[in-house]
């Protein structure tokens, strides 16, 4: 019979813990990563992208946990929805945008995750 010890097995076993609760509540994680890298951005975007003078379409982007995987990314402003996806005139011209969404999940999605894997370290 051949018995194996595992020098630090109690630290291992630890830090195993710990990752798997940082996992089970990743979106804490996801979180923390849309409030540091994505929403600047998408407020900055949406900024240069509309040329608004006002701010209420910038500054109404905000974020929430909705589940324990997932992040909710949404903007406030009675207007957004067409200024993220595009709207129809009243002559029937589709006008199409390309949103600042998007744009910014799909330019920070390297640095979104790393920031979540380091957060689940």
């Amino acid at each position: 019979m051949l018995s194996i010890e595992l020098i630090g097995a109690e630290e291992v076993e630890r830090s195993l813990e710990e990752t798997s609760d940082s996992v089970d509540n990743i979106s804490e994680g996801i979180y923390e990563a849309v409030e540091k890298i994505i929403l600047p951005e998408v407020y900055s975007r949406s900024i240069s992208v509309w040329n608004v003078r006002t701010g209420v379409y910038s500054s109404a982007w905000y974020s929430y946990i909705e589940t324990a995987r997932s992040v909710v990314i949404a903007n406030n402003a009675g207007y957004s929805e067409p200024l993220e996806f595009g709207w129809t005139t009243r002559g029937g011209t589709r006008v199409e945008s390309e949103g600042v969404l998007m744009p910014t999940l799909f330019d920070n999605m390297d640095r979104l995750t790393e920031y979540v894997t380091q957060w689940i370290k």
